[in-house]
């Protein structure tokens, strides 16, 4: 007789329970050497699947595709505000930032005009730039802007296309302000806020 502590128990007690016994239809219980019934599971062809090895398996199946999902998934790019590398403007806040993208007023720190820039339509960068400034939704800016712009008090922020567009148009202009991904940057414009994961 194999002793309790014997690695054959420990292998025993750690792998699953097999499937003994033929398939029926319905649920059948089968036993194992300690005779714990077991639930066996009816499949197509007249096969089973031990209920206990079954879903040892199943777990571990999932558990291993949750971790290739996670590993496949990009990690979220960082995103940044910038401005000329030229202008006198070292940092902005996150309250100066509202004020301007929600045209409270377009006034920089050295009194000059400041023109912000939205990437147009629903880019991935625009969501996650009022998600991450004011905790909005695109529907929800875009409802906004639609009222103030309606009311004539002010003008939404100028439309680019991409991330390549605000990089051009905000080196050549010291009086705009765009966000990008920080993986984006160059020399020809510097970061005045940067958002914190």
């Amino acid at each position: 007789m194999k002793s309790r502590n014997s690695a054959w128990y420990l292998f025993a007690e750690l792998s699953p329970p097999p499937c003994r016994g033929g398939a029926r239809e319905g649920v059948e219980t089968q036993m194992f050497h300690n005779s714990t019934p077991i639930p066996t599971f009816p499949l197509q062809g007249g096969r089973s699947v031990c209920g206990a090895s079954g879903f040892y398996w199943l777990k571990n199946g999932l558990l291993s595709c949750f971790l290739l999902l996670c590993c496949a998934l990009p990690a979220r790019a960082e995103l940044v505000v910038v401005v000329c590398a030229d202008s006198s403007i070292e940092h902005l806040s996150r309250q100066e930032l509202i004020n301007i993208y929600m045209g409270r007023y377009r006034k920089l720190q050295n009194k000059a005009l400041a023109i912000p820039l939205d990437i147009a339509g629903e880019s991935p960068e625009r969501r996650d730039f009022y998600r991450r400034l004011l905790d909005k939704t695109l529907p929800e800016i875009n409802a906004y802007w639609a009222r103030l712009v309606f009311s004539g008090k002010t003008t939404a922020p100028a439309e680019v296309n991409s991330q390549r567009e605000v990089l051009e148009r905000v080196a050549n202009d010291p009086n705009a302000i765009g966000y990008m991904e920080k993986n984006n940057l160059n020399a020809r414009v510097k970061v005045v806020y940067e958002f914190e994961d």
